[in-house]
């Protein structure tokens, strides 16, 4: 297949000042959005297979080991509102262990689960729907082979699209419409048996953009639509994978509406070996954003919305709106011991980043933005967690606080709603844009 790389002038990020909060300018503050009380998932259930529509209907999915047949089930639950659930439903039993299922929810209610079925020597990607008042539908066989599991993404139509590593780390997808109870047939992005660290993103208005690293050799991005079909890989970085290091798999918070959460991407081959992540973002207008993390390198790339590249200097947690604005949030421990934590912005179109500005003391932040611009940060203070809310075209108000013993496990938006869910499997929603 052929290939070709982007490599524009480099875009430099902003630089933070190693004196403290004194060295920043600090955001004006708005009054504190309204969080509701971290309301329990299911037992069992955590935050990378969780799922919300605009109507605050939400989907859970999880799968469960048991120790004396070594066999694993999905289990999936349900809620219209996040406070109550439903009772567990098995959708399948008897599959090896793998990695964990994943979800998606319509705006109509229409949930979809995809997993990895069968066994280690056999695997295959399977799936299984939830219509608008009905029940979960037998599995079906999405795939006939599979090397790790699938990650999923949904448009603002409702229509699926899952990714995943065929049996020899190939690229693959497949698209579920949202009129059908039919995958389309498999489509092969990357024949090349090498590929890992798999991440995707869609946008509202259905575009899709796909992420991986293929093995001692280069970042690669796809893009295309959940319907339609995709354009030649490009390279982002060719020299990505010279040399083998160990590379520790963060969650990351989602991005635009309906899109993939960013959760996955986790190596699926032993790290040993190959270990790493791709982050995904992606606007509707085109702008995506790269972040990643392989053997050897480290980095991030920005795609214009004419689709040319830019590489970046690694470092920080990204968000992305509808219009292609991004927000970079990264920390810096001062010469006096206090790490705080940082924002700035670039706008759609420009080359230069905002004055990087102090938003509070803490550490570990997570970034999440919306179609309408909607920028969410949480973080872990001294306190306990936080969330600050930047509302379209206005500034970060002042801190949610969350208990002080817990923490943050993932920070996502989908449309309507900003989602939050800590360590303790506990989850907290705010209305937004």
């Amino acid at each position: 297949m052929h290939r070709f790389t982007r490599r524009s002038a480099i875009v430099a990020l902003p630089a933070l000042l190693a004196l403290g909060t004194s060295a920043a300018v600090a955001l004006p503050a708005q009054a504190a959005s309204t969080w509701s009380a971290p309301a329990p998932l299911p037992a069992g259930a955590g935050s990378q297979q969780f799922a919300e529509n605009a109507a605050g209907a939400q989907v859970v999915t999880w799968s469960t080991y048991n120790e004396t047949t070594f066999l694993t089930s999905v289990e999936v639950s349900t809620s219209a509102n996040g406070l109550t659930w439903s009772a567990p439903a098995t959708l399948t039993t008897g599959n090896d262990a793998g990695p964990a299922p994943v979800a998606r929810i319509a705006p109509n209610g229409r949930a979809v689960v995809a997993w990895v079925g069968g066994p280690t020597t056999a695997s295959v990607i399977q799936s299984s729907v939830l219509p608008p008042g009905g029940t979960w539908s037998a599995p079906v066989n999405v795939s006939t082979d599979a090397f790790g599991g699938p990650v999923i993404g949904m448009d603002g139509s409702g229509n699926a699209i899952v990714t995943w590593l065929g049996g020899n780390r190939e690229i693959r997808t497949a698209s579920l419409p949202a009129s059908s109870t039919t995958w389309t047939a498999v489509n092969t992005l990357d024949p090349a048996f090498a590929g890992f660290a798999l991440n995707m993103a869609v946008s509202s208005s259905g575009s899709v953009n796909i992420t991986w690293v293929e093995a001692l050799r280069t970042v690669i991005a796809d893009s295309g639509t959940v319907l339609g079909g995709f354009a030649a890989p490009v390279t982002i970085d060719s020299v990505a994978t010279a040399a083998s290091r160990s590379s520790g798999h963060r969650a990351q918070a989602t991005l635009d509406a309906y899109q993939s959460p960013g959760l996955s991407g986790t190596p699926q081959i032993p790290s040993a070996y190959f270990s790493g992540h791709t982050q995904d973002l992606l606007s509707n207008s085109g702008i995506a954003v790269l972040p990643w993390t392989a053997p050897g390198s480290a980095g991030t790339a920005i795609r214009s919305a004419a689709g040319t590249w830019s590489i970046q200097a690694a470092g920080g947690s990204y968000a992305i709106d509808g219009a292609g604005d991004i927000l970079s949030v990264s920390q810096q421990t001062s010469t006096s011991g206090v790490t705080s934590v940082y924002t700035s912005k670039l706008r759609a179109g420009s080359s230069t980043w905002s004055t990087p500005a102090v938003l509070a003391a803490g550490s570990s932040p997570v970034a999440a933005g919306d179609a309408a611009g909607t920028f969410v940060v949480a973080l872990q203070t001294a306190s306990g967690p936080s969330a600050y809310t930047s509302p379209p075209g206005g500034s970060f108000g002042a801190a949610a606080t969350f208990p002080a013993a817990d923490g943050v496990s993932a920070l996502m938006i989908y449309p309507g709603h900003a989602v939050l869910i800590l360590n303790s499997s506990a989850v907290s929603t705010e209305p937004v844009s």
